[in-house]
């Protein structure tokens, strides 16, 4: 992508996953840009607070994360990713409360397996 990033929040996001994906720093510039455009979308403090937990800023991730997860603890990868960013901030228990519930209530989902070898780390 050159020049000026496109106002359009979910394709911003999108591209921001994709980034992410692929170990491109540009992945947080995106995601801050989508963030700043839709300030209240659960999917785009999601997807900046995943990218943050796991390759830049653990305590602004768990934030991030902690936001989604109140407005949309009914989705499973953001319980599972909430889940794990708690973990990786030393929080185990609940990290185990929020991926039990998010397992309980879902019984299919994109990153079901991972969720579930958090939970065996967590003792559940």
């Amino acid at each position: 992508m050159n020049g000026k990033l496109p106002d359009n929040p979910v394709l911003l996001n999108n591209l921001a996953w994709l980034y992410g994906e692929k170990n491109n720093p540009r992945a947080f510039e995106i995601g801050q840009r989508a963030l700043d455009l839709a300030p209240d979308s659960p999917e785009v403090m999601d997807t900046l607070g995943w990218l943050e937990t796991t390759k830049r800023d653990l305590k602004k991730g768990v934030a991030l994360l902690a936001k989604s997860y109140a407005l949309n603890s009914k989705d499973p990868n953001v319980g599972y990713h909430y889940a794990a960013a708690l973990q990786r901030n030393g929080d185990q228990v609940q990290a185990k409360d929020v991926l039990v519930k998010s397992l309980q209530a879902n019984p299919s989902f994109k990153e079901r397996t991972e969720a579930e070898l958090l939970l065996k780390q967590l003792g559940g």
